[in-house]
């Protein structure tokens, strides 16, 4: 470790395994092996033997004038710091160096560069002030196209406030190994469901992940973040998914172990690698005035399945906004928990106006588990196409919805996906085959209901969508099933939020009833 620049190269048996800068300049490391374990057939009693650790440090003079080179490789999503180089092959990177100023004057202006694959990257960076012992990243504005296999990335600094060379050339370069495989089939797409809501404060990491990976993976990710408890719940799938969390954020990859959205990307390397059974094909038409989506999901199969097989379309929307109930909760506001992609920089209590909610799942056909409708044996090379009817309210906005299809296996978990636009499948264009039955509107049978903040400290709302009009009353009951108050809020009709005040309630389960003419919709409430 070079004490000086906190860059690491770790070794097994003096062979490197990697290299990397640390933003915190300690060293703490002790093994500690028992050497009398009972596992090993000896009696457990207490011997241990504990490796030397030891290191030796020379004092650093700074120089007069001189740059560091400290880390180099892809920005972070969330530190917005130069981290690990992650992609597929003949995707396109931005690279990005952090340059320390390890010297007693001010850096105003240097040059820096890069190499990958033989492929040079330069900039000039002038106007900067960069104090002693300060730093700062800069971003190449040269991309570079990622190849197969292990190359080196190595970031180098130079002339250094007009000066030339430095007054210390072995801290100029910083190298990075960059490993890179190829995806299995371009038509591969690995599908991410999110748990979130707006009352989760650690719920911004999710998004921030989400968002990452649909920017540096357009076509090979689909991300669907499924909300809980907020007004953007879809009860249909919330009420499925939710229970395989077991807290927020957390992410399903294709339907695997439940992850922090922090792991996606690991995940998803190991996926989008792997051959799918079948390639899916989005098509559609679209009628703006009855605001009908008529989807087909064509299934190429490139290896054999059974009826046991399963098929699902999702519908999700970008740049959700609302006002009610779409404050997002923020641990890490005024930068408690350190930087998450900007989220650092605002309030614990984000503004509804300062929110857009992107990936949101809008509606899902025929369900979580999906339908059935191949054939007993499907073929290696048989085609299979069915057909999914939506409904699209007036809220929602049709040039930022996307088409999802997925291919569910015969253990539940999603084989591949597909991703669209709506002008894309159209563009693809729509085939007739198995009709998935029903048409998918928001949620059945009349209305939209939600209740949130949920669990709640104070007020709650009651967030409903009635597509027709209804006569709404609202009672609310504790455990032993006493009624604590009902309200009559006579004939409602559309888009609707209404309070439920806990201010008096004691901390305990209770259940919220919503009549809207004859349909009944019970919530469970918890106050805190």
């Amino acid at each position: 470790i070079n004490l000086n620049t906190n860059v690491r190269d770790d070794y097994i048996n003096n062979d490197i395994v990697g290299s990397f800068a640390k933003s915190v300049n300690k060293i703490a490391s002790i093994d500690i092996y028992p050497s009398n374990g009972s596992a090993n057939g000896g009696n457990g009693l207490s011997e241990f033997w504990v490796d030397d650790v030891s290191y030796l440090h020379t004092p650093y003079v700074l120089p007069t004038v001189n740059a560091a080179v400290v880390g180099v490789g892809a920005l972070n999503p969330a530190t917005r710091a130069p981290g690990p180089v992650n992609g597929l092959v003949g995707q396109s990177r931005t690279f990005a160096a952090t340059v320390r100023n390890l010297g007693v004057n001010a850096i105003t202006s240097f040059n820096i560069g890069y190499t990958y694959n033989g492929i040079p990257g330069n900039s000039t960076v002038t106007g900067v002030n960069i104090a002693s012992l300060g730093s700062q990243v800069v971003t190449f504005t040269t991309p570079a196209t990622l190849v197969s296999g292990t190359n080196n990335l190595v970031a180098t600094v130079s002339n250094v406030n007009g000066a030339g060379a430095d007054g210390d050339p072995a801290d100029d370069a910083s190298t990075r190994q960059v490993t890179i495989t190829a995806v299995a089939a371009a038509d591969r797409v690995v599908i991410t469901e999110e748990g979130t809501g707006t009352w989760c404060q650690w719920c911004p990491r999710g998004a921030v992940y989400m968002d990452y990976m649909h920017d540096a993976y357009d076509g090979y990710h689909a991300g669907i973040a499924v909300h809980n408890a907020d007004p953007m719940v879809l009860a249909t799938y919330d009420d499925v998914f939710s229970t395989f969390l077991p807290g927020y954020p957390s992410v399903l990859v294709e339907r695997g172990t439940d992850m922090d959205p922090l792991d996606i990307e690991t995940e998803f390397l190991a996926k989008v690698v792997v051959p799918a059974t079948a390639a899916l094909t989005n098509g559609a038409t679209w009628n703006p005035q009855s605001r009908m989506l008529s989807v087909s999901l064509t299934y190429d199969f490139a290896g054999a399945a059974d009826d046991t097989w399963r098929v699902a379309c999702v519908l999700t929307e970008d740049s959700v906004t609302g006002t009610t109930g779409y404050n997002q909760s923020n641990a890490y506001g005024n930068n408690a928990q350190g930087p998450m992609g900007g989220f650092e920089l605002l309030g614990t209590n984000v503004p509804a106006a300062q929110m857009n909610y992107n990936h949101v799942a809008r509606a899902l056909s025929p369900n979580f588990v999906g339908a059935t409708g191949f054939p007993a044996v499907v073929t290696v090379g048989s085609t299979h196409t069915f057909n999914f009817e939506f409904y699209l309210p007036v809220g929602w906005d049709e040039s930022q919805i996307a088409i999802v299809g997925m291919l569910i296996d015969n253990f539940g978990e999603i084989d591949n996906g597909s991703k669209t636009t709506i002008d894309e499948a159209i563009a693809n264009g729509y085939v007739t085959g198995t009709p998935v039955v029903g048409i998918s509107k928001p949620d059945a049978p009349d209305a939209l209901v939600s209740l949130y903040p949920n669990p709640t400290q104070g007020a709650a709302w009651l967030s409903l969508n009635l597509d027709a009009d209804a006569t709404v009353e609202v009672t609310l009951t504790d455990l032993q099933g006493r009624k604590l108050s009902t309200r009559n809020y006579g004939i409602l009709s559309g888009a609707q939020q209404l309070q439920i005040n806990t201010d008096d309630l004691a901390q305990g389960l209770y259940f919220v009833q919503v009549k809207m003419g004859d349909v009944v919709n019970t919530q469970r409430l918890i106050v805190e």
